[in-house]
């Protein structure tokens, strides 16, 4: 199969957002509205790929010299299928977009890929056409709730132990619009921990939260007003993902984080299918097993998204 490969323009926002939206592993995180909040520090080079005058696939991308990368501003990248296509198929169209690659002088491409949980079946059919193509340079975990499971088996003793002494905090808990106050405490925790800072900074995120009022939230949890925990929500479809957690250290307050993320994950379980927590990992990216322990406490389960490598000329671009 013959297909056209173009570099996305800004003419093609609603083109490029139609697709996504009916795609089988789209996300709101790359609706052009999201990707477009940090252009400044990445140069563009994402594509769209059709057959005919159909768009089929999407890919978001920057362009760092030959290197072209999807996408080191995102949590995720890759191909975005915006209808099922065969393996065979697949195939061709990575064949042709390496050919593109060559043809604008681009010698290697690196992409994280949207995890498997995202999509809105199961299928490994990218996965697959990447293993044909390309090299898996490292994988890590996302520690992810399936809502199939029965809610009362996914905290362990701890927890519950845990969420009873939060039960008798008086604690609030629910909706917040306090943005500044939830990013002083995040990025305390941050530095105080790990000495490291948010990725987005406050503007950049309430930015955001203008422009997806209804798939980015905030949750808090208070006692007498004082602010002791909090956790920035971002609602795809189908997965909720925590994208920041945060709350106060003091060992008679940690049980105020439990209480936020029991909430969050009750109150949403009916509508979602996956809960995503989020990775676990240091600042040097080795497993942070306190974390991890923590996430399996609610009863999380590790997902992995794989990291690939394609040399574009003759597949053995030298360096790659």
């Amino acid at each position: 199969m013959n297909f056209r490969i173009e570099k996305y323009q800004p003419a093609n926002r609603d083109l490029w957002d139609r697709t996504l939206m009916r795609s089988i592993n789209g996300s709101f995180l790359l609706q052009r509205n999201y990707m477009d909040y940090h252009s400044g520090r990445f140069r563009d080079f994402s594509l769209i790929i059709y057959t005919g005058n159909e768009p089929v696939a999407l890919l978001s991308a920057h362009r760092e010299g030959d290197i072209l990368y999807s996408h080191r501003g995102l949590t995720y990248g890759g191909l975005i299928l915006g209808r099922p296509l065969r393996l065979p198929v697949l195939g061709d169209l990575w064949k042709q977009l390496l050919d593109f690659l060559a043809r604008k002088e681009i010698r290697g491409l690196f992409l994280d890929e949207i995890p498997i949980f995202y999509y809105r079946w199961h299928t490994e059919a990218l996965r697959r056409t990447y293993e044909n193509f390309g090299q898996m340079i490292s994988s890590k975990d996302f520690w992810v709730i399936d809502t199939a499971r029965p809610k009362d088996e996914l905290c362990n003793s701890d927890r519950r132990r845990s969420l009873r002494k939060a039960a008798k905090m008086n604690l609030q808990t629910g909706p917040s619009d306090d943005w500044p106050g939830f990013w002083d405490l995040l990025q305390n925790s941050l530095e105080k921990r790990h000495g490291a800072k948010p990725v987005h900074s406050l503007n950049e995120m309430v930015l955001l939260r203008r422009r997806f009022p209804g798939q980015i939230l905030l949750f808090t949890t208070r006692r007498n007003d004082e602010l002791l925990a909090g956790a920035v929500l971002y609602k795809n479809r189908h997965v909720l993902r925590f994208q920041y957690l945060a709350g106060r250290t003091e060992t008679p307050l940690r049980p105020a984080i439990d209480a936020l993320t029991w909430h969050i994950i009750e109150r949403f379980y009916p509508q979602v299918r996956f809960i995503d927590l989020g990775t676990a990992l240091l600042p040097d990216g080795s497993p942070n097993d306190t974390l991890i322990y923590w996430k399996q406490s609610f009863g999380a389960c590790p997902h992995a998204q794989y990291s690939w490598k394609f040399a574009v000329q003759n597949f053995e671009a030298p360096g790659l």
